[in-house]
């Protein structure tokens, strides 16, 4: 189920109450929460969870104390690429197992020994981890593509500027370009209105501003 699709001058009214946060999540943000149960110590895994059942239930809450709003071609990015990462996390979940049945063989247990509801847990995380991420999405909305921010994209892309590099990242452009547009509409009703771009995106995104 896809979040509903608002055009850009319908936006700050969609952001209710007025003066709202917003969050803007983009792909990478998204698909890391899917990639959580292979990356970091336990300790890392609870945190990154606690903040984002936080996020989730500010967004849910009546009235929400955030709104969630995913920028063009955010979600279609999701869909060709979630199978990708599922499969990658379920590589790695299957190694990992792999590894321990070893362990426990060279140690001189019986395979009793190896713990298996805790497996089994940790090799179907990806697909729970899938719903968290699906959970944000759902209570978000998407923006509506815009012909004038997709052309500033393209212009971002032609001029090699940031984040485009050499003809590269068309989609970041993209998403930038909706994101600036999208705070700059909300910020036109609510000057004060708090506004979050989150990415763990590597690349110093502060540079497309």
């Amino acid at each position: 189920m896809k979040p509903p699709a608002v055009q850009l001058a319908q936006l700050p009214a969609s952001c209710n109450p007025p003066g709202v946060a917003v969050l803007f999540p983009d792909t990478c943000a998204l698909l890391d929460i899917v990639r959580l149960s292979t990356r970091g110590d336990t300790a890392h895994i609870r945190r990154e969870l606690a903040a984002i059942a936080q996020v989730i239930q500010s967004a849910t809450r009546s009235p929400p104390l955030v709104m969630i709003v995913i920028a063009p071609p955010i979600m279609r990015e999701w869909d060709n690429n979630i199978g990708k990462v599922l499969s990658e996390t379920d590589k790695v979940a299957a190694q990992w197992l792999a590894q321990g049945e070893r362990f426990a063989e060279v140690q001189g247990r019986s395979q009793d020994a190896v713990n298996v509801q805790a497996c089994t847990s940790f090799l179907s995380a990806g697909a729970s981890l899938r719903s968290l991420a699906e959970s944000i999405i759902h209570c978000a909305i998407e923006i509506a593509p815009d012909e004038p921010a997709l052309a500033r994209a393209m212009r971002r892309i032609s001029m090699a500027q940031a984040p485009a590099r050499k003809g590269e990242q068309a989609k970041d452009c993209m998403v930038i370009e909706h994101v600036l547009a999208a705070a700059g509409s909300l910020n036109s009703t609510t000057p004060a209105r708090k506004a979050v771009f989150l990415s763990s995106n590597t690349y110093p995104i502060h540079r497309a501003v």
